[in-house]
């Protein structure tokens, strides 16, 4: 049972952190940002943060990574034929459910090139299920 509540504790963690990202990248640019402004405003010590993540760059992705994480398994549970209908919606809802973060990420003030790296996942994984798929 122990290590169930330590597993929902880390989550709870890593989650706090994560919010608290979001929130200073709403004000901030990303290399203004500091492990201590992070651990400030999620009332955690920097050893708790570095328990997780080497730095806020690699705290952002993996927040990115999470994001491209959903967008696959969107495609992957998407037929090809229903790629030009049901996949715009499933991309559109997870926009939604994530909508602070992609304001952020999809922001001029971000430096990586998010727009890229979305349509290279996209295009690797169709490809992927295209060539499994005959």
């Amino acid at each position: 049972m122990a290590g169930v509540k330590g597993n929902r504790r880390i989550l709870y963690t890593k989650k706090i952190i994560k919010e608290s990202l979001i929130d200073l990248l709403k004000h901030k640019k990303i290399h203004e940002v500091t492990v201590t402004d992070i651990c400030k405003k999620s009332d955690i010590n920097r050893g708790t943060f570095y328990t997780h993540y080497k730095d806020t760059y690699d705290l952002l992705k993996s927040l990115e990574d999470e994001l491209f994480n959903q967008i696959l398994e969107y495609i992957e549970e998407t037929p090809v034929e229903e790629y030009k209908d049901v996949l715009l919606l499933k991309a559109l809802e997870l926009i939604e459910e994530n909508k602070e973060l992609c304001q952020i990420l999809f922001s001029k003030q971000m430096e990586n090139n998010i727009m890229d790296r979305i349509i290279y996942v996209a295009s690797k994984s169709k490809i992927d299920k295209l060539v499994r798929d005959s």
